[in-house]
């Protein structure tokens, strides 16, 4: 690539080579290099720099960058790994052709070369004379000390140009870095003697040495700092503030401590043997006895000082610890995002059992530098909850300064709508949360007194988006006393969440405008009319969400039924407890062309006769719901029966239709399925689950599934198995097998005959009826196998004989015995 293509604009050249010496491919890297170098001059326009980086004995990496602050994007670097780093060095300084750029510097880093040898690898560099920096890592330097010390082939001291020598956490003996001070400050023979002495002009004087490591021994370095700053021209900084100590320096100082209180003790104990050889004396010297409290006292303040700078300088190696953890290297603002994020789910809701501000303060324990940052940012203290302390409220309240808040007084995680009492201190709450009113983002409360309630609907709250309101005691306001209701509350309100609680429904509509999400429950006496509702949908033309769940409610009256009216945005409905007549009321009178989400609950005990509308009406909004092929579930739960159809791939936009039907009438599946199971979109899977079945025989619901042909999954739970086991191995009405394609059988705690079980197995599997005839000329196709048929059972009652033929007929590989059923 490097000869056939001409670059004539190249700004940048980046090489990583990997030339095992082991392989053919080694004896390239000097042509590479000298091609590579024929680019050169075009990269570079004036004086560069050098950086040389040793990884380890086989990796190098060698770059070229201008000088300055603008870089202007030109580059020049290669990265070799596998081969000698002395060899790599050799190649490329031998293979750099003149240029009309000479480099200004050289850096060498040697960054934690465990494994290299320097002694060997420095003399490679005894021609490079441009060398002004070198950084050291990680390695044994005796042989750097060494090698700068004494002659090279030139004849020079080694790096005759070094003016900044940075050392770091590595492994050398003080004396020989005191040595090759000395010597090249010419104070002294380098470390092996150097005949060659005055015949070499000494070297600058170093601008800049830094040494990041604990003094073993204070004296050398005290020297060194003499020498260098006699110079007046450099630095020395012994960094040990910044590494944990050695083991060596560690045991030093341990013991230098147990001696001093050695010391301090011995004197102390010499007064107490005083004292005890004069036990039976009725009076000590009490000059004796406070020699002895004077020690002790000494001994505890040399404990008390001692464990003091200790914990000082802990702190100051957990502090140079943090801060070289990347993270902790992130832009504030980054930081801050991050820890918003991760507390965000906790601003309305528990999750668990802490609360937002108590998950805070325990990130506050990190660090020091988490501790100020999370102090300073107002957003984060922005979540008060009525099970923290007051005065963490009141810090939280002061620290947010005049940020929205976030109030929850809800006890727990479940949704406040279905919370019976209110928690405890919940009357202080609601008063401190009424103070800072205009600061309400969101609220959430469970309340006890009308009163309480009314003062929070009448609040003034001008920032307040969410509101969320539960009465533990069912309340109506008069309109004489509601009028006031959400008057003083801004038109920032988008959710609002009322139980329990029955407002002016026609006074508040106007300041109700703006609303995305309502949700109404808990009104068992004071229940609004299905005009009222209608009334207050239609004046929030860009809901989203609506949940009703309300008690008994009255027939709806059609004749006073109003217009009907689009909400065009409306993408889920909820409605439970709803009487039918209410339930066909709102679906007739509303137009939902955007609902994904639909979710009903009905009971029938009195309107069997709307049946066939409800389910009418449900199918016309199927289509919308639905919009591809989607997975069934029909459960028969005594006393209802559901049905849920939602998407096969649940990856795509959710979309969901969940049926509740009460005391159904006896034709109820057919004619759901006559108006939900043949839209456009058939179903593609087909559940079925019959649940504790007490008031229909399985006998009789059997047939009516005939027509239901995409049936993959069966569930039986606490019921009698037998009925579904015969028709499974019988012909139907269609001359079909009785769940023609089920591929899932789950058997949970039943009643039934495990030969009847064999005998199905095997008239599906072998072609034999439970009468023992063939079937295999019925004209019936054979059905699919088993993909998993899983029993439950109570431990010990489980027919294992009979069972292993099944599984062993099936296939042991789906079949599945659990004896995990509770007694």
């Amino acid at each position: 690539l490097l000869e056939t293509i001409q670059q004539p604009l190249v700004r940048s050249l980046s090489m990583s080579l990997d030339l095992n010496p082991n392989t053919d491919s080694s004896h390239l890297l000097r042509p590479i290099i000298k091609s590579a170098y024929a680019l050169f001059p075009t990269i570079f326009d004036a004086q560069y720099k050098i950086v040389i980086t040793v990884f380890s004995a086989d990796c190098l990496h060698w770059t070229c960058e201008p000088s300055g602050t603008n870089l202007g994007g030109r580059g020049f670097e290669i990265t070799e790994r596998d081969k000698s780093a002395s060899e790599t060095l050799k190649d490329i300084l031998d293979e750099t052709p003149p240029n009309r750029f000479t480099p200004e510097s050289i850096k060498i880093d040697f960054n934690y070369p465990f494994d290299l040898d320097l002694s060997s690898f420095l003399p490679t560099l005894d021609g490079v004379d441009r060398i002004c920096d070198i950084v050291a890592s990680g390695c044994d330097l005796d042989p750097l000390f060494t090698y700068m010390s004494r002659a090279t082939t030139c004849e020079k001291y080694g790096f005759p140009k070094l003016e900044n020598l940075r050392i770091g956490d590595d492994d050398y003996d003080p004396s020989h870095l005191l040595s090759m001070i000395k010597a090249r400050y010419g104070l002294e023979e380098g470390l092996a003697g150097d005949a060659s002495k005055g015949q070499r002009d000494l070297p600058p004087p170093l601008k800049w040495v830094s040494i990041n490591s604990v003094p073993t021994t204070p004296g050398i370095f005290q020297l060194i700092e003499d020498i260098i700053g006699s110079s007046n021209s450099a630095l020395i900084h012994t960094a040990s503030d910044m590494n944990p100590a050695t083991s060596a320096v560690v045991e030093s100082a341990i013991n230098l401590l147990l001696q001093s209180i050695y010391d301090e003790n011995k004197n102390a104990m010499g007064s107490l043997r005083h004292i005890q050889s004069r036990a039976g004396e009725a009076e000590i010297d009490t000059g004796t006895l406070s020699q002895v409290d004077n020690y002790a006292a000494a001994i505890k303040s040399t404990l008390d000082t001692v464990q003091g700078r200790l914990r000082a300088k802990i702190s100051a190696l957990h502090t140079a610890h943090n801060k070289m953890i990347s993270f902790h290297k992130l832009p504030i603002e980054i930081f801050v995002q991050i820890i918003t994020g991760a507390l965000a789910p906790f601003q309305t809701r528990h999750w668990s059992g802490q609360t937002h501000l108590r998950r805070l303060v325990t990130l506050c324990t990190v660090c020091k530098r988490w501790t100020e940052v999370i102090s300073r940012t107002a957003s984060l203290w922005a979540t008060i909850d009525i099970r923290d302390p007051t005065a963490i409220t009141s810090t939280a309240i002061s620290r947010s300064a005049k940020h929205t808040l976030n109030i929850i007084g809800a006890p727990s995680s479940s949704p406040i709508m279905f919370w019976p009492d209110a928690p405890d201190g919940w009357e202080q709450f609601v008063n401190t949360a009424i103070a800072v009113s205009t600061r309400w983002r969101s609220i959430q409360l469970v309340v006890a007194s009308e009163e309480s309630a009314l003062a929070i609907l009448s609040a003034h709250a001008p920032r307040l988006e969410r509101l969320e309101i539960k009465s533990t005691t069912e309340c109506r306001f008069d309109v004489w006393r509601g009028d006031n209701t959400f008057q003083a509350i801004g038109p920032q309100l988008r959710r609002l969440g009322l139980h329990g609680l029955a407002i002016p429904w026609h006074a508040s509509s106007c300041a109700l405008g703006k609303l995305r999400s309502i949700s109404i429950s808990g009104l068992e006496v004071f229940v609004p009319s299905c005009e009222e509702i209608l009334g207050m949908l239609g004046g929030c033309p860009e809901l989203v969400d609506v949940v009703l769940s309300l008690g008994r409610t009255a027939d709806a009256e059609t004749s006073l039924r109003r217009p009907a009216f689009t909400l065009a945005q409306l993408d889920s409905m909820s409605f439970s407890r709803l009487s039918p007549s209410w339930t066909l009321a709102l679906l007739e009178t509303i137009n939902t062309p955007s609902v994904r989400y639909l979710d009903l609950d009905l009971d029938f005990s009195d309107s069997e006769h709307l049946f066939p509308s409800a389910i009418k009406r449900v199918g016309t909004l199927c289509s919308s719901v639905i919009d591809t092929q989607y997975q069934l579930e029909i459960h028969f739960v005594t006393p209802y029966i559901q049905w849920i159809c939602h998407p096969v791939d649940k990856r795509s936009n959710w979309r969901y239709i969940d049926l509740k039907a009460r005391n159904y009438p006896a034709r109820a599946l057919e004619t759901l399925w006559a108006e939900l199971g043949t839209s456009r979109f058939a179903p593609e899977f087909v559940l079925i689950s019959l649940v504790k079945l007490d008031h229909l025989e399985t006998s009789l619901l059997l047939p009516k599934l005939d027509t239901i042909n995409a049936i993959h999954s069966f569930s039986v739970h606490s019921g009698d198995a037998n009925p579904l086991f015969t028709y499974m191995s019988r012909p139907t009405t269609n001359n079909e097998w009785g769940l023609p394609k089920l591929e899932d059988l789950t058997l949970y705690d039943c009643n039934y005959d495990p030969e009847q079980l064999l005998d199905m197995v095997w008239a599906r599997y072998e072609g034999e009826s439970p009468e023992g005839g063939d079937t295999s000329g019925t004209g019936r196709s054979r059905p699919p196998r088993f993909k998993e048929l899983n029993i439950h059972h109570v431990p010990g009652e489980a027919d294992e004989d009979t069972l292993d033929v099944v599984a062993d007929t099936v296939g042991r590989d789906c079949f599945t015995l659990y004896e995990d059923v509770d007694w």
